[in-house]
């Protein structure tokens, strides 16, 4: 009896140490996701350039080499240089200038950002190209000797003559090789280095060629995080493992339940797999398929919703569910014909299936009635679903120029009642009607 009172207070504080440890695993679990989340979404740090004053804009050519180009700056829609590139010399340019410093003599420190994005166009008389630099400006104590004072990156593409955007990695951008023969530029010095940029430089294609090129700038905008992935990461990996150690040293017992529970549940969900599988051979056996659309019928559609309710009640995967029906098609049927009617019918059902994801299933509920299965949706994500749909059913030729429309019903699965689904999509879909047809509504349950 001693023996027991004495062992009995060390367990209860190694139960209350695995406790307190699973309770702080929690806790920096949920304060991982959320600084990871943040550096997804958030944690960004940018650097806009606009045409405007905010920044020392200026355009140079070849003269000072002993070539003839010929380069103007105007500031119109965007900020646009022009420039005729004459052959005096062997590599003819002109660049556009920007300033990314307050004063001609300061930079900025671009090794926190990973991308350059800009808008442009390019215009030319031949097929050009564009050439982007990035001037990194030596401190007096980095100088090599008998070198410029800055190092020049750059990257190359081709730029279409209209408006676009480009994204450019600035892990894209090296020193030339030409640069670092020209500048004798030691090993040490040669290799990227974006600290200290203090000219944005957008010039033509290294070309010899004489030609008439335009170069428009529209904005351009540097952007990364205050943490790049790899250093936030860093981070992480030394909190976890730090954690981890002490985790595994006290918490053994509690990592064995753990596997033990883990196997329970798979042998579980083992279990239901198999019958839900021999459930779906039995659908498998039924015919599925409307003969005249090719959509399902309401056998075909249990097997959906089967698999739509699990999802949603073991998962908590949600989903939604449309109800389409076509406008006035009794009349279109006393016009036209039966036959047109079910041509309709059919291609109705194309629309559809070129619309959906490859997740989302179409049944054919009544007559012109078509019921759409949405999985993992949310109610949201299936009225801007089903307003799409609308809108290119109200397009298409079905009838030449007469249109052909629908009205369309919106619900979500909410709790475990499927009945409770398709009561609140009728409602959606009878105030569609009464709303004047050709339109999308959505019911909620109270």
């Amino acid at each position: 009896m001693v023996e027991r009172r004495e062992r009995y207070p060390v367990k209860r504080y190694r139960r209350w140490r695995w406790l307190r440890s699973e309770l702080f695993g929690s806790i920096l679990l949920a304060v991982s996701l959320l600084v990871i989340a943040w550096q997804y979404f958030g944690m960004n740090r940018t650097l806009v350039i606009e045409p405007g004053e905010s920044h020392t804009m200026w355009v140079e050519n070849d003269s000072r080499e002993g070539g003839n180009s010929i380069v103007s700056l105007s500031r119109e829609d965007g900020l646009r240089m022009d420039c005729d590139i004459g052959s005096a010399i062997s590599f003819p340019h002109c660049n556009l200038l920007i300033a990314l410093g307050e004063t001609d003599e300061s930079g900025v420190d671009l090794s926190g950002f990973s991308s350059l994005y800009v808008e442009l166009s390019q215009e030319s008389t031949i097929r050009d190209s564009v050439r982007i630099s990035l001037n990194h400006f030596f401190l007096a104590s980095e100088q090599p000797e008998n070198a410029l004072p800055f190092k020049a990156h750059q990257r190359v593409f081709n730029a279409s003559d209209q408006r676009m955007g480009y994204e450019l990695q600035l892990a894209d951008f090296y020193v030339p090789a030409w640069w670092v023969y020209a500048n004798n530029l030691p090993a040490r010095a040669s290799s990227r280095d974006l600290s200290n940029v203090h000219h944005l430089v957008f010039s033509p294609g290294d070309i010899s060629d004489e030609r008439r090129t335009s170069i428009t700038l529209y904005r351009a905008e540097f952007r990364g995080k205050w943490l790049t992935v790899a250093e936030l990461y860093q981070l992480l990996v030394w909190v976890w493992i730090s954690w981890l150690f002490v985790y595994f040293m006290t918490g053994a017992i509690i990592l064995k339940r753990r596997v033990r529970q883990n196997r329970q549940e798979a042998d579980q969900l083992a279990k239901l797999n198999r019958k839900l599988g021999s459930e779906s051979k039995k659908y498998e056996e039924m015919a599925k398929r409307d003969e005249l659309t090719g959509a399902l019928n309401r056998n075909g559609l249990n097997g959906v919703l089967e698999d739509s309710i699990r999802d949603h009640f073991y998962r908590q995967q949600p989903f939604s569910i449309l109800l389409l029906d076509i406008d006035h098609f009794k009349a279109i049927n006393d016009k036209h014909g039966h036959a047109e009617g079910d041509r309709i019918l059919k291609e109705l059902v194309d629309v559809i299936s070129r619309r959906k994801r490859n997740t989302d299933f179409v049944a054919r509920w009544g007559g012109e009635e078509f019921l759409i299965v949405c999985n993992n949706t949310k109610t949201d994500q299936a009225y801007i679903f089903a307003e799409v749909l609308r809108e290119q059913i109200a397009a298409h030729p079905f009838l030449g120029e007469q249109p052909v429309t629908c009205s369309i019903g919106v619900a979500e699965m909410f709790g475990a009642d499927i009945e409770l689904a398709f009561q609140s999509v009728d409602k959606a879909l009878y105030k569609a009607k009464a709303g004047g047809r050709n339109r999308t509504e959505v019911h909620r349950p109270d």
